[in-house]
């Protein structure tokens, strides 16, 4: 069953809403929800960093229980990172929308600008290329100089995140709205002329989340319904699980190991993914501790 996503997403542990004219942040809905979590949920961020101390269970059913319960708890959006080789975690703050580091401010724009909605950026040779996306009310891909004192729109697309390789720049792009689910990883080009393009190099097949490279340069790509392996030189697609349980979950980070690892950062807990011997791939729902493997869902909120 395909879930579609509503107008806005949950960044942070707070709704941030994108609309033509303006956006508004609701931490009432954050506020309400936390009254009805459990008090080991609700207060402290006494949570071990290391994966390997985290609770292993069995991934929750689409729309079952257990993964009404992951999707209203919004409070909690867990980022994902190699440190020392380790797999990594950190709570991202429920105060703040994490955004991508810049020199500069951007001045806020509309959806329709394409200045609006989930910001991601990565420094080039020339500047920065920012990518805004605004779900079905926008986005934006703009190239700026170092200072941000110039910027030039180069297109319309759906960006969902940035990756630096020895083969250049990638991103993946697109959108999962209503009837609409479509996404293709983009290379960024500096053509004659000193201007950027996305060039596309592959369809997806539906909405990408997030993206890693794996230890071979192939890149690791989480979509809307499955996670997939990419080669991008022979533009060749592998799945890895056909069907997943993160929709609604909205995966923000991802990390593979050097023993080819995935682990994927979303709401209320973190995907752990083994590569089998079989072929097929193992796959572990990680939880911090035992009141997030015991929470149930919010009364009126399913």
């Amino acid at each position: 069953m395909r879930l579609r996503r509503p107008g806005w997403r949950a960044t942070g542990a707070t709704y941030n809403a994108s609309f033509e004219g303006g956006s508004w942040t609701g931490t009432i809905a954050a506020i309400i929800v936390s009254l009805f979590l459990p008090g080991e949920c609700q207060s402290g961020d006494d949570f071990p960093d290391d994966l390997r101390q985290w609770i292993a269970t069995e991934p929750p059913q689409l729309e079952s229980e257990r993964w009404w319960a992951a999707e209203n708890n919004f409070e909690y959006e867990w980022v994902v990172s190699l440190r020392d080789g380790q797999p990594r975690v950190d709570r991202r703050d429920v105060r703040s929308e994490e955004m991508d580091p810049l020199p500069f401010v951007i001045e806020p724009g509309s959806s329709r600008e394409g200045l609006a909605g989930r910001r991601y950026a990565i420094r080039v040779i020339d500047g920065w290329l920012v990518g805004f996306n605004g779900g079905e009310f926008g986005a934006g891909l703009w190239w700026f100089s170092p200072d941000g004192s110039q910027r030039v729109k180069l297109g319309e697309a759906w960006i969902n995140g940035f990756l630096r390789t020895e083969t250049g720049i990638w991103a993946i792009e697109g959108l999962a709205h209503g009837a609409d689910d479509s996404g293709q990883l983009l290379r960024m080009v500096h053509a004659p002329g000193g201007r950027w393009q996305a060039e596309r190099s592959l369809d997806l097949g539906q909405a990408p989340e997030v993206l890693a490279e794996d230890a071979d340069g192939r890149f690791i790509v989480a979509t809307s319904e499955r996670l997939i392996r990419v080669d991008p030189a022979a533009k060749t697609i592998t799945t890895l699980i056909e069907e997943v349980f993160w929709q609604g979950l909205y995966p923000n980070s991802m990390v593979v190991t050097p023993a080819g690892t995935i682990f994927i950062g979303m709401r209320h807990g973190v995907a752990k993914i083994e590569p089998g011997n079989d072929g097929h791939a193992r796959l572990h729902w990680l939880l911090p501790n035992q009141s997030f493997v015991d929470l149930k869902p919010v009364e009126g909120f399913k």
